[in-house]
């Protein structure tokens, strides 16, 4: 099966977790504290999602309503989603919002970061992941506002994986990249911007991205 791999190399799209302490999340959880009731109120549908595909679940997982989108990227190999977005809300207001949103989820769960939180959770054979961090946007043109990243698999409706590119590969970047090892695949586009390089590939199998 054929998967499409976006390879970022940004430093604001990693989010360590080494050194982070655990917490799981109350499990059935009915009441949210009173700044995430404030904003179940104000986090409704953002005027931003008409941007989101059919398959992604807005009554379940839904965005922040001042959410600015800066990325949806389909994953056709996983059925999954990739959402990113800023938000000028508090982050723990967001977090508390997301737990709440997921508290009738299996195997909710809640993960202190150093700059934010790692919320995961499973529900209708959906897996959710959403990330939440408040210094990964500086030093960009978003600086003080909270990045949230939401990672989707298992959608139903998420679109068929993709053929094989046509074309010629673009050469791996050797000379501007020393040290990195070369990915096996075929690459369609190479953007460069800001000293950051953005990669679109496509590879055979997850063994590809895993060697």
């Amino acid at each position: 099966m054929k998967k499409i791999l976006s390879l970022i190399l940004a430093s604001f799209l990693i989010l360590g977790l080494v050194g982070c302490g655990g917490e799981e999340a109350p499990e059935n959880s009915n009441v949210l504290n009173d700044s995430a009731s404030s904003a179940l109120k104000a986090v409704e549908t953002a005027s931003d999602i008409k941007t989101l595909p059919d398959s992604y679940p807005k009554d379940v997982l839904p965005l922040a309503a001042d959410a600015e989108i800066i990325d949806v990227r389909e994953n056709p190999a996983s059925k999954g989603l990739e959402v990113m977005y800023v938000s000028d809300n508090d982050i723990d207001t967001l977090c508390d919002f997301y737990v709440g949103a997921l508290k009738d989820a299996k195997d909710l769960s809640t993960d202190e970061t150093p700059d934010g939180y790692w919320i995961t959770a499973k529900m209708d054979g959906i897996d959710y992941t959403v990330m939440l961090d408040k210094n990964a946007m500086n030093p960009t043109k978003y600086a003080g506002q909270i990045s949230v990243y939401l990672v989707l698999s298992g959608l139903e409706g998420a679109a068929d994986p993709a053929e094989k590119p046509e074309g010629e590969s673009l050469a791996w970047p050797f000379a501007e990249m020393p040290g990195v090892p070369e990915l096996k695949g075929h690459i369609s586009k190479i953007l460069r911007e800001d000293g950051i390089m953005h990669f679109e590939m496509t590879v055979e199998s997850d063994e590809t991205i895993k060697s």
